[in-house]
This record gives structure tokens, sequence and C-alpha cells, in this order.
């Protein structure tokens, strides 16, 4: 059964049988949301946690679930895990993201994206470096490099400076590029 004809025997299921299509809702996407829940957390333990109050969340409002195209019920079921890890960063301190001064912010500007590099390694690996990153690098980091969103709005959800986010996607990327290259150094 393809991933189309699968979700929308799920989205039909939710109106008949809810614990049935959250069984298979489950058994279809929870590796990959606990992925995502992972590389906001940084925690395996937290991740999974995360995907339990997810699943919770997602059948308490199951009525107001309207789905309109494919993909839908993965987009939405990936939303509430990004915003339960969000919520979970929050909650627990991840504060004080606007700390660099003013004048670093100046050293925001674009370098080469080895696409090769990225080829070369593995993606569990990187998965597992990306989830290392300190906190507000990788909140920023996902929200900006994974799920495409701006530093405007990045700055509006976390409730710090636009450049302050940039500054953050910076040290990321510079941070995840040193560990990428000592990792194909060493596995070489």
């Amino acid at each position: 059964m393809s991933v189309q004809h699968s979700e929308q025997y799920i989205v039909k299921l939710l109106e008949q049988r809810p614990e049935e299509a959250f069984r298979l809702i489950y058994d279809l996407y929870a590796t990959k949301l606990v992925g995502i829940a992972y590389r906001y957390i940084g925690d395996k333990d937290v991740a999974k946690d995360i995907l339990q109050d997810a699943v919770c969340r997602a059948y308490q409002k199951r009525e107001t679930f309207k789905y309109q195209q494919v993909g839908g019920l993965w987009g939405w079921l990936k939303r509430i895990v990004v915003n339960l890890s969000l919520n979970h960063l929050k909650s627990f301190g991840v504060k004080n993201m606007d700390r660099y001064e003013e004048d670093s912010y100046d050293i925001v500007e674009e370098e080469d994206d080895s696409i090769d590099m990225l080829a070369a390694i593995d993606g569990k690996v990187l998965y597992d470096m990306i989830a290392e990153l300190p906190e507000g690098y990788r909140m920023v980091f996902n929200l900006y490099a994974v799920e495409g969103y701006s530093h405007k709005e990045i700055a509006q959800q976390l409730g710090i400076a636009e450049r302050s986010s940039s500054s953050q996607y910076f040290r990321a990327k510079k941070l995840l590029k040193k560990r990428i290259e000592q990792w194909i150094r060493e596995t070489r």
C-alpha cells in the first residue's frame, strides 16, 4: 500500500475507528517522529516521551484535523512533534539565546555549504551530530535548515532577536562543519 493510500485509509479510520487509526499512525510514523524530536532535544529517551505526548495530543485533537492533500497527516503530526519539542526546551530553560554581543552579529555571512561533505557522511551520524549541538544552535538550525522557517519567524517563535537567530544558525553550521570534517578525517 502506498503512502498516499495508507494516509487516506488512516484519515477515514480516524472518523470511524480512531484507536485503530492511531495504532497505524504509530506503526507508520513513530520512528520518523522520534527522529524529529531527537534532532531538537538531543536525548533519545526524552524524544520517545515527546512521541508519546504527540500521539496523545493528536488523538485528543483528531477532530480538528482536516485532510486536504497527500502528506497532510504527516505534516500535522510533524508540526505537533516540533511544537512539543520546542515547548519542552523552553520549559527546561533554553533561555539567553540573545547572549552574544551585538558586534558579534556582523560575522554572520554565508559560507560554502560543502554538499560533498554531507554526501560522505552516514545519515545517522549526521543526525547524532545535529542532536549534539548546543540547544540554542540546535533549535535554530532545525527550524531554519530543516523546517524552512525564516530568521524572522524563528525570532518570533523563540522570543529572540532576528539577528540572534542568524548568529545561532551561523555558529551551528560552523560547529557542524567542524564536526563533519573531524568525522571524515577519523573514518578514513
